[in-house]
């Protein structure tokens, strides 16, 4: 039986290969919840965009430095690697990813998020409305465009 994280990775893969010469904005979703994971990159691909998916944190910074995404989603309870450990890699000023947009998704209250080495985030709490995510999304898409 194939597993969902198997299919998601089979089919941005063959996404990732079909895609025209246009640029789409790339995003970043590292979410170790494969369901959540899915939802979001199904979404992120029927907008528009070029999604690629990580369930760890290590995952996740290894594909953020390699694609060099447009935008991260973030969750902070990841296993292995924490979304803190994860955000201060992303946000080290030699990174190829110090600034790049990352939105929090998680279900840690924000108040018991640490900013300090984190840069600016946005921050979405879990459960999250995908209409709105993807509004804020889209807003900083076209806000990087300019």
């Amino acid at each position: 039986m194939t597993k969902l994280c198997d299919i998601a990775s089979y089919s941005l893969h063959s996404l990732k290969m079909k895609a025209s010469s246009a640029h789409k904005k790339k995003v970043l979703v590292i979410e170790d919840d494969e369901p959540t994971n899915m939802l979001l990159v199904e979404n992120l691909l029927s907008d528009g965009y070029q999604a690629f998916s990580a369930l760890s944190g290590t995952e996740g910074v290894k594909i953020a430095f390699e694609e060099k995404p447009d935008l991260i989603l973030l969750d902070m309870l990841l296993p292995g690697m924490d979304g803190w450990e994860v955000c201060r890699r992303l946000r080290e000023k030699t990174a190829p990813t110090h600034k790049v947009p990352i939105i929090i998704i998680s279900i840690v209250a924000k108040d018991k998020i640490p900013s300090g080495d984190m840069g600016p985030v946005i921050f979405f709490d879990k459960p999250f409305n995908i209409n709105l995510l993807l509004t804020e999304i889209n807003r900083l898409s076209a806000a990087n465009n300019q």
